[in-house]
């Protein structure tokens, strides 16, 4: 966080290299401390450097606040501007035997004049603070799978209901061809009867009533030559509707 420059007007290193400041601390706990500490708890932040032995800078006597009104201001022996090597140096400190002096944890909100406040915590608070932190995290990110499937949901909803109403139009279509198809059958049925019933009665009126005419004995096949194309055209008319009714409904969508 130090190093990094675009965070000089929230977070830097002291005048004298031997402390860091927190100019901003809402600004601090909003935007850096997600970053690199996975929760945005300004006061579990100054727990933490507290069990490291990081003590909070106490103001001068005379009022005179260099860093802002709402600064915070850290020092460590060991921790220290271009002294990287001394970093391995800092160790969590190791809780007393016996009573323990429970001081209370200075406000984030209390007035930086404080003389000399107390910073230290329970272990158990402060993995409370932490493990809340992470459930809330934990949470957001559930929340947002959950919304994400249920518009997937919609989606698909929206698209079944869209093949569903095609299908039905395309079944319409083939129930309605298939009517069709039949009434044009009967039709062809019906006057196939009734040619070749009048093509029996005529051939019995010619062959009792024409005795070997040659011009009426050609219409006469003329005539039967006609009925025998209307009867392949009615068969023509059954395999095609057969083919149909067998088609996939989307190539007879296509159609």
């Amino acid at each position: 966080m130090l190093e990094d420059n675009s965070y000089s007007e929230t977070v830097t290193w002291g005048y004298n290299g031997d402390s860091f400041v927190v100019k901003e601390p809402n600004e601090f706990a909003k935007n850096i401390l997600p970053k690199h500490f996975k929760h945005s708890n300004f006061a579990s932040f100054v727990r933490q450097l507290n069990k490291y032995d990081f003590h909070k800078v106490r103001n001068a006597d005379d009022g005179n606040k260099p860093y802002g009104d709402q600064a915070w201001e850290f020092r460590h022996p060991k921790f220290q501007y271009n002294k990287k090597e001394m970093l391995e140096l800092i160790r969590r400190k190791v809780p007393a035997k016996g009573p323990k002096n429970n001081n209370a944890t200075t406000s984030y909100n209390n007035d930086n004049t404080q003389s000399n406040t107390g910073l230290e915590s329970s272990n158990g608070e402060d993995n409370q603070q932490d493990l809340a932190g992470n459930w809330k995290v934990a949470t957001q990110q559930i929340q947002t799978q959950v919304d994400y499937l249920q518009k997937l949901q919609n989606q698909m909803a929206n698209y079944l209901q869209g093949v569903s109403k095609s299908y039905g139009m395309v079944l319409d279509e083939v129930l309605s061809f298939k009517k069709n198809m039949a009434a044009q059958d009967n039709l062809l049925h019906n006057l196939v009867q009734y040619m070749v019933h009048q093509e029996r009665g005529m051939t019995n009126f010619f062959s009792s009533n024409i005795d070997g005419n040659p011009l009426v004995t050609g219409k006469i096949y003329i005539y039967i030559f006609i009925l025998k194309l209307s009867y392949i055209s009615q068969n023509e008319n059954k395999r095609s509707e057969s083919d149909v009714s067998k088609a996939p409904v989307h190539l007879l969508a296509n159609r």
